[in-house]
Parts: C-alpha cells; sequence; structure tokens
C-alpha cells in the first residue's frame, strides 16, 4: 500500500522484500510478478534464480525454466547456487516432456550434466542422469520391439500373399479386384521394411556437432 502511494521506494530491495512476504504469506502468486521485476531491474541472475525456484513449485515450468536460463545466462552467483539453478533448470524441462519427448529429455539431461560440475549438486545430477538414461532407453527398447513386431508380421503377411498366389496360379484363376487392393496394400506397407533401401544415400554425413550448453 505505502510503496503504490510513493511512500516507500520501489527499488529492488524493497521489491525483494515484498516478495518474501507474500510468499511467506503463502501467496506465492502475488509473489512472482513481483520478485519477476525486480529480476529484470538486476545486473545478475541471483533473483532469477529465486524466480525460477518459486516458479518450479507453483508447476510454472516454462517459466520456470526461462527464469533459471536467465540465471544461469547471467551469471554473478555463488558456486552453490549455481549448480543448484542448473539443477533446478533440468528439473523445470524435464518436467514439460511428454511420454516420448526424446528431444526434452535430451535437453534436461544437458542441464544435469552441467550441474554434475558442482560439488553440492553433482550426486543429484548423478541421480537425475542415470533416471533419463533409464528412461530414453525404456522408450528405444520399445520403438525397437514395436519395429520387430510389425517387421514379424510384414513377413507373415507376404508369406500368406505368396501363397495365395500360387494357389490361384494352380487354379489358373486371376485376382479378383479385392484382391488385387489388399496385396498392393500389404506389399507397399510391407516390403520397404522386410527389404529396406541402402544407406548409400548421396551427399554423406553432415559434419556439424552440436555444442554443449556452457554456464
Amino acid at each position: 500500500r505505502e510503496m503504490a502511494a510513493g511512500n516507500i521506494d520501489r527499488d529492488q530491495d524493497n521489491l525483494v522484500l515484498l516478495s518474501q512476504l507474500w510468499s511467506q504469506a503463502r501467496e506465492h502468486k502475488r509473489s512472482i510478478p513481483i520478485l519477476r521485476e525486480a529480476a529484470r531491474a538486476s545486473g545478475d541472475g541471483e533473483l532469477y534464480y529465486r524466480l525460477g525456484q518459486v516458479l518450479l513449485a507453483d508447476e510454472q515450468y516454462a517459466a520456470s525454466q526461462t527464469a533459471l536460463e536467465n540465471a544461469v545466462r547471467r551469471g554473478g552467483m555463488d558456486r552453490e547456487d549455481t549448480g543448484d539453478a542448473w539443477l533446478l533448470l533440468g528439473t523445470a524441462r524435464f518436467n514439460q516432456a511428454g511420454p516420448a519427448d526424446t528431444e526434452i529429455w535430451a535437453n534436461a539431461r544437458r542441464a544435469f550434466v552441467n550441474a554434475q560440475r558442482y560439488q553440492t549438486a553433482s550426486a543429484r545430477a548423478s541421480q537425475w542422469i542415470s533416471y533419463i538414461d533409464a528412461v530414453i532407453q525404456t522408450h528405444e527398447d520399445g520403438i525397437a520391439l514395436e519395429r520387430r513386431q510389425t517387421l514379424e508380421r510384414c513377413v507373415e503377411d507376404i508369406r500368406r500373399l505368396d501363397q495365395q498366389q500360387r494357389i490361384r496360379d494352380l487354379q489358373n484363376r486371376e485376382p479378383s479386384a479385392t484382391e488385387l487392393a489388399n496385396d498392393q496394400e500389404i506389399r507397399s506397407r510391407c516390403e520397404p521394411l522386410i527389404n529396406p533401401p541402402s544407406d548409400d544415400a548421396e551427399g554423406g554425413e553432415d559434419g556439424d556437432a552440436a555444442t554443449d550448453e556452457q554456464e
């Protein structure tokens, strides 16, 4: 009230204090815009780190990611807070992933790899990395299993079509329109899986390598 009336300066220290008071009153949603205002006026990443913490606790994962990315980019924090910022950034990213969002998993993993460089965050970051690796492996195993099952079904379908054709040949009978359509649909779907094209494509490999995130 007094800040709105102009009796208390709307400076960074008072904005931070006001945000803390709203948080202590468990009014997190009211503390967030105040802390964001203070962070924008700050020259380093400390307040963005605090903002990212509050947003993560409020399950605003995308906004938390943005704040924490600002924190590590601006720097100016001690090593403990920097390590924790990378750890929280990985958590914010991971929590936005769906059941097959491999790119988001990879982005989260990169943040945890950065967190490993800091003693206070290293153990937790390593646990996260192991968990993400297990999630990715399970996902890839599921895809591989599905491909094997699809291939097995296709091999059986092609075998059945060939047998039906041999029977028609013995009967000296032409396939019906329905049989032809069914044959073409199955072969066009299955033959590329059974006999995939060679890897000798023109152009070669892309030599550009992705760069790691830097502190």
